[in-house]
């Protein structure tokens, strides 16, 4: 399956219309979570601070705090003048590290396919799903660079700078859909329940064409992904935490650690449309010039 991220920019203008919609939709517990939750764009004022000596834009020219993932992949950028590519195997420091999902002995020679040290894939079917120009999906999507409130009350929209993505979820503990359980989704279904200051939003209903990280971190049609978010009680914080359940692949619920958002409160402040996938070759050898593999 090829999906074209030329028409993603169909989704930021849906996103941008979700904006318009009143907060006073949402419920009380809901409004806590509704604001921008990242750095944002500040148009004229962070290209006059990013120049360097040669008055050229830095990476993070436009305002990003954080530049990490945008930069670790093909296809995505830093900066937003210029396209990047980077090596599709993020190194030593990223694997570094101790929270990784622990997969069950009987699948390890599966996920051993799946590494980047394994060279005998020719037709890259085991390739990171992100370098065959699909979507990153959840949990590997992450927190949401805004939150807004819907038309009704007990439903609110993620909105993702990230491939210009957006997620509806209702907040009022209903149960999941059936058929859009079955219906193999990047994002799956997700449906979000209040309990006392804690919005956790079970996703499920996932295509096994995404991975978890990006490792070889594969997963089943059967995973369920919890997303939690605790706001402060002053509103100007949520702490945003992700946990994998995939019990048949996966020796243990996989908690992808806690990390804290902080809301921006510059009127200024704006999501910058995300750069759709744009693969380019040139010369006789298929030189590489940005975005793809």
């Amino acid at each position: 399956m090829k999906f074209d991220r030329s028409h993603v920019g169909l989704a930021a203008l849906a996103a941008a219309a979700f904006t318009l919609l009143p907060a006073a939709a949402a419920n009380a517990a809901d409004k806590d979570l509704i604001g921008l939750w990242a750095g944002g764009v500040i148009w004229g004022e962070a290209n006059s601070i990013a120049l360097n000596a040669k008055g050229e834009l830095t990476p993070n020219s436009f305002g990003f705090g954080n530049t990490t993932e945008r930069t670790s992949f093909a296809g995505q950028y830093s900066g937003g003048e210029r396209f990047i590519i980077s090596e599709q195997d993020p190194g030593v420091g990223a694997r570094a590290t101790d929270v990784a999902p622990l997969y069950r002995p009987e699948v390890w020679a599966e996920l051993e396919l799946t590494n980047y040290l394994h060279k005998s894939d020719p037709t890259g079917e085991r390739m990171d799903p992100r370098w065959r120009n699909l979507p990153i999906g959840v949990p590997a999507l992450g927190a949401p660079t805004a939150i807004v409130s819907g038309a009704f009350p007990n439903e609110l929209y993620f909105i993702y700078q990230n491939e210009n993505q957006w997620r509806y979820i209702p907040t009022d503990c209903r149960k999941h859909d059936e058929s859009l359980t079955y219906d193999a989704q990047f994002n799956g279904h997700s449906v979000g329940c209040w309990e006392g200051n804690t919005l956790t939003v079970t996703s499920v209903g996932f295509t096994t064409d995404t991975w978890i990280w990006r490792f070889g971190g594969f997963h089943t049609p059967d995973m369920v992904v919890l997303e939690k978010f605790t706001p402060n009680a002053a509103g100007t914080m949520i702490a945003y935490q992700r946990i994998v359940k995939d019990p048949k692949v996966l020796l243990q619920d996989w908690d992808m650690g806690t990390q804290n958002l902080t809301k921006n409160t510059n009127p200024k402040a704006f999501i910058r449309e995300d750069y759709p996938y744009n693969n380019q070759t040139q010369g006789e050898n298929g030189l590489e010039l940005g975005g793809g593999c």
